[in-house]
């Protein structure tokens, strides 16, 4: 029996969701997982981990009835051996298991730093299929409970190529039970199908053509497996259609892309460009996307410099709205001179001079555009290593490098500026 105690209640600490998990695999003998609060991980027996905070995210915003079937199917995969989630090694029996994915192309870049910040082996990947914006089509292998991502080494070792491999993906997408789309009331569209791979979807031609605004459909995948489309003649359809992915960044689990996506006449995929509303409610939603990127990409920095005792100020990223902007959002950043930092590529940069070594103390300090940092202190600047791209800098700005910041210094009204 199914022990569902305390598990009604509308709002979990994810320490107790972990609880909960932990209890349930020891209940069918899944062995010891320990709970690591710091990174909000569960480590199995064999060396299993399980990122916890989208798993959580997904329990949070399931209806009451469904929250027992996500913990199920989280135990179900955490528990199964892990030969049953091994690649198989005859291309024979792993072609029906084989998936397209739509991910985010920065994930290369978060895989990397998660390896590095445990240090664990990285199997490296074939490279993305660049879709448009900053999206891409990834392999994945489908064990039911789990799926991943199939690696240059399962290639070779099933004596195949990567093309051999994305059309027997591409066949077996077709394969899946039909989806269907389903209208909201403000006038755009949530394709409904084969949970996980509802955004894969948006590379079949047929699915596509279901639309009634078909010639004319513009699509947002907002998060794993939530795929939206609108009209893109239609502004206040699409408005909606961009307020409702704002939400669910927030509010549903495995947040991706604010990318709006379009096929040209040549049937290849483009950023689409909205326009009115339409087109502010999306580049606020791309800019929130990426501030949230990058608190994520801080967080991994600021635990990997601790784990090296190494003393770098990773910048947080914030947002802020110009007089003149007319509501639209832009990024910045504050960065300290003379402090060894690593900067997000802000939209703009607070320059603050402050004592050495006391990147926390209050100085005065200029806001400029992120083109004029990096021209007039492109000598402090070294080439970015991550992605979204974050430069270290070091040394201090000079005089005659104040001088020309100040003079291209931006006003900003009090209370404009918000961090994420």
């Amino acid at each position: 029996m199914f022990h569902w105690r305390g598990c009604a209640r509308l709002r979990m600490p994810i320490h107790q969701f972990a609880a909960l998990l932990q209890r349930e695999l020891s209940r069918v003998g899944a062995g010891a997982w320990a709970y690591d609060p710091h990174a909000q991980t569960l480590q199995g027996p064999d060396g299993d981990g399980l990122q916890l905070y989208n798993v959580w995210r997904a329990y949070q915003v399931s209806p009451r009835g469904g929250r027992r079937q996500v913990v199920q199917d989280v135990v179900s995969m955490m528990a199964s051996a892990p030969a049953t989630r091994r690649a198989p090694q005859l291309w024979t029996m792993a072609r029906n298991r084989v998936f397209p994915v739509i991910r985010v192309l920065s994930d290369d870049s978060f895989f990397a730093l998660d390896a590095q910040l445990r240090g664990h082996e990285r199997n490296e990947r074939p490279p993305a299929i660049p879709l448009a914006g900053d999206l891409g089509i990834r392999l994945v292998l489908d064990y039911e409970y789990d799926v991943q991502h199939v690696t240059l080494e399962n290639i070779q070792t099933w004596g195949v190529d990567v093309d051999t491999v994305m059309v027997e993906a591409m066949a077996n997408l077709r394969g899946l039970p039909a989806p269907h789309w389903v209208r909201d009331a403000a006038g755009f569209c949530e394709l409904h199908g084969e949970p996980g791979y509802q955004a894969s979807f948006l590379l079949l031609d047929k699915v596509r053509q279901q639309l009634p605004f078909a010639a004319d459909a513009v699509y947002v995948v907002s998060n794993r497996g939530l795929l939206f489309a609108a009209d893109g003649t239609h502004e206040r359809a699409c408005k909606a259609m961009m307020d409702h992915v704002a939400k669910c960044h927030e509010e549903q689990p495995w947040p991706m892309s604010a990318a709006v996506l379009r096929q040209d006449a040549q049937q290849a995929w483009q950023v689409a460009v909205l326009t009115g509303e339409a087109e502010v409610a999306a580049h606020n939603c791309r800019i929130m996307r990426l501030a949230m990127d990058y608190a994520e990409q801080a967080q991994l920095l600021r635990w990997l410099h601790e784990s090296e005792d190494r003393d770098v100020f990773v910048a947080t990223t914030g947002v802020m709205e110009l007089p003149g902007d007319q509501g639209r959002l832009r990024t910045w950043c504050t960065w300290p001179s003379g402090c060894e930092a690593e900067l997000p590529q802000s939209d703009l940069v607070a320059v603050a001079d402050v004592p050495a070594g006391r990147p926390d103390a209050t100085g005065d300090g200029v806001l400029v555009t992120w083109n004029d940092f990096a021209d007039i202190c492109a000598g402090l600047l070294q080439a970015p290593v991550h992605a979204p791209p974050r430069y270290p800098v070091a040394g201090a700005v000079d005089a005659a490098q104040w001088q020309h910041l100040r003079e291209r210094a931006i006003t900003v009204m009090e209370g404009a500026m918000a961090e994420t």
